[in-house]
């Protein structure tokens, strides 16, 4: 569940309509959540988060509507 929310969420936050778009190796996803027992006694909290390599290696701003374009830095 968790690859499925996160890669879909993190999708539409770098500007794609459906995550099957996504080509770039150079922005990805990773995501924070807990395992089966935490789930089930109730905490269902989970982070997505959204990077992008450069070739310095170093993102300055937002990769917010990026796409598959990469970065500048």
């Amino acid at each position: 569940m968790l690859e499925r929310g996160c890669q879909g969420v993190v999708a539409t936050f770098l500007g794609f309509q459906n995550p099957s778009q996504w080509t770039s190796s150079t922005v990805g996803w990773w995501g924070l959540g807990w395992d089966e027992d935490q789930w089930k006694l109730g905490d269902r909290v989970t982070q997505c988060f959204a990077y992008a390599y450069t070739k310095s290696g170093v993102v300055v701003g937002s990769v917010k509507g990026i796409r598959n374009q990469t970065p500048k830095g």
